[in-house]
């Protein structure tokens, strides 16, 4: 980054600590303090910029790290230094920062390495992610990948964490950001979010199952190459990013389609497995009418959050009317007669059956709770 790159930077970074006030300032009647993850991600991604931009050895720099030691948790004191040497940095900015010399600054055609940003829980993903990667032709070892959830591509035995990370940053890297609800919960991803901005790094996004896009926030750029971790097209725009990115020599498809039919469908199993903790899919009750004959209609929602085509084998409704009554409705297996939706599906579905119970009115449904089993579908 040039100087006014480096300035432009800095002059965010202080416009998202004037935003802190707003965000993480609390007062309660025992006194005031700033907190949470907001303030926490902030001040990181200060350090990193002081530590590459001005140098770790700087009065400054230690000033700032001495105030940011004690500053979440506590009043404003610590706050307005930090927001202070900021200012004072940007006001003075071409005498005290330097700009990164030729062998620290990188063009952004092509990388060194891979650094997977990532959250520990969602390692099981991660582990294919790599495999995927060394299938490309990215080298099995710490030169080329940096994963800190595996053994052999993570921080080595005796090296301090936070320094080897930072070192990390000053190499020429392209950041894969593997997104899910798990990544933003976790403060050290929002760090290695944070840095990567700073920093100026070339990144991709790829989004876990369950994960949408509406949900991306932070510095991610959702302009920038981002795919669902299934999506069969996406993927071999991936592979050939990476191969140019990385001047690989270039797969023969043949090969590279069996490999990624095995990555998807490693995915898909941990998927399964994890359905406990993602919904991959629902099934909602929007209205009941009475029809003639003993017949009710309902108007009901299936969706399907996952790629995997599934089929609805059970599904029945507890329902509540207006005067607190309550009864089951089952749908019989001839109304379902092998119900499949489709990969990402969400439809619209009529479901017709006779039906009669006296401790309900149909017309005055008020709530529901809805109980369903499913399985794949082929």
């Amino acid at each position: 980054m040039n100087l006014t790159e480096v300035s432009d930077r800095l002059a965010k970074l202080i416009g998202q600590g004037n935003l802190i006030i707003s965000s993480s300032y609390v007062e309660t009647e025992f006194g005031s303090y700033i907190s949470g993850q907001t303030y926490n991600q902030w001040i990181s991604s200060c350090i990193i910029f002081l530590d590459r931009h001005v140098g770790s050895d700087k009065e400054l720099v230690k000033e700032f790290k001495e105030a940011a030691k004690d500053a979440p948790g506590y009043g404003l004191n610590y706050y307005n230094q930090m927001m202070g040497i900021l200012k004072a940095v940007h006001d003075s900015i071409e005498d005290v920062v330097t700009t990164p010399n030729s062998n620290t600054s990188f063009s952004g055609k092509t990388f060194d390495k891979i650094f997977i940003s990532h959250s520990s829980r969602d390692a099981d993903y991660v582990e294919h992610i790599i495999q995927l990667l060394n299938d490309i032709g990215i080298p099995k070892n710490n030169d080329n990948i940096f994963c800190s959830s595996f053994e052999g591509y993570s921080i080595p035995l005796g090296e301090k964490i936070y320094d080897y990370l930072k070192n990390q940053f000053n190499q020429n890297i392209l950041v894969l950001f593997i997104l899910s609800d798990n990544y933003y919960e976790s403060a050290p991803c929002l760090n290695e979010m944070g840095a990567t901005w700073v920093t100026a790094r070339d990144y991709y996004s790829i989004l876990l199952p369950g994960f949408e896009y509406q949900s991306l926030k932070g510095a991610i750029d959702p302009t920038r190459i981002c795919l669902r971790i299934e999506d069969d097209q996406k993927l071999n725009s991936l592979k050939n990013k990476i191969i140019e990115s990385f001047s690989l020599e270039n797969t023969d498809d043949s090969i590279w389609g069996r490999d990624k039919a095995k990555f998807i469908s490693n995915i898909q199993k941990i998927t399964l497995k994890q359905k406990p903790t993602i919904q991959q899919a629902s099934v909602d009750l929007i209205k009941v009418k009475k029809k003639e004959n003993g017949y009710i209609e309902l108007e009901t929602r299936f969706k399907n959050n996952s790629n995997i085509p599934i089929e609805i084998v059970e599904l029945s409704f507890d329902v509540v009317d207006s005067l607190g009554g309550t009864c089951k409705i089952e749908i019989p297996e001839e109304v379902l007669n092998g119900r499949i939706i489709y990969g990402y599906e969400n439809r619209r579905e009529l479901l017709h059956l006779q039906f009669y119970n006296e401790n309900i009115n149909i017309k005055k449904i008020e709530s529901h709770t809805t109980h369903f089993h499913f399985s794949n579908a082929y």
